[in-house]
């Protein structure tokens, strides 16, 4: 989620770091239009959330004892974290609303 520079002219970062992804976030508080109903009460019934997270905060831990890399802390209003592992992240992201199965997204390093 770093500034990257355009996308014909992309410059290094000298930051380094990860992140996982699980679902959550879907839509700024309050909003309870038909689309967002839907994809709630999809995403509740599949259950997929309680194999996620789980998932999620293991690997997370892996990645932080293998890599050695720091987490990414998000500053925007789109992700949460769901839990106490400061490197899982629930953001509102399409692809991870596409399944109705479990989807752990990592992000680890940065272009440098």
């Amino acid at each position: 989620m770093e500034a990257w520079g355009r996308c014909h002219l992309p410059h290094s970062q000298p930051n380094n770091h990860f992140h996982i992804l699980v679902t959550g976030c879907y839509s700024v508080p309050g909003s309870w239009s038909r689309p967002t109903y839907a994809m709630r009460c999809f995403i509740a019934s599949s259950h997929a959330y309680e194999e996620e997270l789980p998932l999620a905060n293991a690997v997370g831990e892996g990645m932080r004892r293998i890599t050695g890399l720091p987490a990414y802390v998000y500053t925007t209003p789109n992700a949460r974290r769901p839990g106490t592992n400061d490197a899982v992240y629930a953001p509102n992201l399409l692809a991870n609303r596409l399944y109705g199965s479990p989807v752990v997204y990592l992000e680890p390093h940065v272009m440098q």
